[in-house]
């Protein structure tokens, strides 16, 4: 097996244990694993039960670490606060093709891989043989200031905590705002997209990246999502079933955020869709390649199931041959989908009489979603009411409002010139 790669770098290599869980390995420019890597890894995910997706960055993030500490001649344990500094600045200067214009998303990426060095450090501090023996990490007298390894005050404020356990954090990132409301795909950009794919692709493909879109839209699926889904999840064997019985057709895709197992529910309408289109273009392809993949959604070429970044291209190259805005791909597809949810409970609750409150709604939208919380709800609920601002009951409201307003400081004015007399 290969353990060094072609630039002379660090290998990053990963491998699937019987339980399904993925290690990852770190070799370096000798081809040798550096150990240390190996049982942090081992160590979050078999102590700390982290999820994959958190295991994946922290060893992508350990990778640039090892990389910055051999680019500048220094050794793990040799490492200091100035090269944490020094490493959040090349982090800030790296190029990246979803930048997107957007500085504070990318700071709290930074502080996101900082955070990754600082429990790096703590675990070497705690577990390694040789930490154990060294001033690696600690508030006094330590290579790197933090209080990590310190009891957490639970009367310490959240803020506090983290500025003493994770003191070198860019600041200012605006994390309360992450979630930040773009554009709302319409449905005239829906029906100028479906016209572009079918002139400009073939019609297995575009009713393929059609139906990508559509169930974004109508199901409220992230995009990995619904690259995740099965044909054996539908069939018109369960369509019938589920149609005899007058019951929801839901589907919990293999792959969510955080590694949620949430179902969701699907039109009837949209399931026939989604059975034709199995049975028709993308049998299509299964004849043509021999592929014996399940997933619903294929590259036609070769058959393999469609990358997140081949799907992202896809949806890219639309919105800028229609000159479309920014953020008018399938995520965008989902924002709509909100919006959509939102907008219906509104009404029906008001038809019904029922709870119109902030928290009301966002209890609705984050099941649909699949929202743990509803915190997240925050941004789609400010997208309504900037809506709502234009509608003919909202200005009356407010128009009664401001003539409430002078006419309460006419009767002050008033009152004020009788006294002067």
């Amino acid at each position: 097996m290969k353990h060094q790669s072609e630039n002379g770098g660090l290998l990053l290599f990963n491998d699937i244990d019987s339980d399904e869980k993925i290690y990852w390995h770190l070799y370096d420019r000798s081809g040798r694993s550096i150990l240390s890597f190996f049982d942090f890894i081992a160590h979050r995910i078999d102590v700390n039960q982290a999820r994959k997706s958190e295991v994946k960055n922290s060893a992508y993030t350990l990778r640039m670490w090892f990389e910055y500490l051999l680019s500048v001649g220094t050794g793990q344990f040799s490492a200091r606060d100035q090269d944490i500094k020094d490493f959040r600045e090349r982090l800030m200067a790296r190029k990246s093709s979803n930048l997107k214009g957007n500085d504070l998303a990318r700071r709290r990426t930074v502080n996101l891989d900082l955070r990754v060095i600082y429990k790096y450090y703590e675990w070497l501090q705690r577990h390694h043989s040789e930490g154990r023996t060294l001033s690696l990490l600690g508030t006094s007298g330590c290579n790197i200031n933090s209080a990590l390894l310190e009891m957490k005050s639970e009367s310490e404020s959240e803020s506090g905590r983290k500025k003493r356990c994770y003191p070198l954090l860019l600041k200012n990132t605006g994390k309360s705002s992450k979630h930040k409301i773009a554009h709302i795909p319409t449905n005239q950009d829906r029906e100028e997209a479906t016209d572009y794919f079918h002139a400009t692709q073939g019609p297995g493909i575009a009713s393929r990246n059609v139906l990508m879109r559509d169930i974004a839209a109508e199901v409220g699926l992230r995009r990995n999502s619904i690259l995740s889904l099965r044909c054996s999840e539908f069939t018109q064997e369960l369509f019938e079933k589920h149609e005899r019985a007058n019951r929801p057709y839901r589907v919990a895709p293999t792959s969510q955020k955080y590694d949620y197992n949430n179902d969701f529910e699907f039109r009837f309408e949209l399931v026939l869709r989604i059975i034709d289109y199995i049975n028709g273009y993308r049998a299509q392809i299964i004849a043509r390649t021999g592929s014996s993949s399940d997933r619903l959604f294929l590259n036609i070429k070769n058959g393999k199931p469609l990358t997140s970044g081949g799907t992202s291209n896809i949806y890219c190259a639309a919105s800028r041959a229609l000159d479309h805005p920014k953020d008018f791909g399938l995520h965008g597809q989902r924002r709509s989908f909100a919006n959509e949810t939102m907008d219906t409970s509104y009404q029906a609750s008001v038809e019904v009489g029922g709870d119109t409150s902030i928290e009301g709604l966002s209890a609705v939208v984050a099941s649909a979603m699949g929202h743990s919380s509803t915190a997240s709800q925050g941004p789609y609920l400010r997208n309504m009411l900037n809506r709502f601002k234009h509608t003919h009951a909202v200005q009356q409201r407010d128009d009664l409002a401001r003539l409430q307003d002078a006419n309460a400081r006419l009767r002050a004015e008033l009152e004020l010139a009788k006294k002067r007399k």
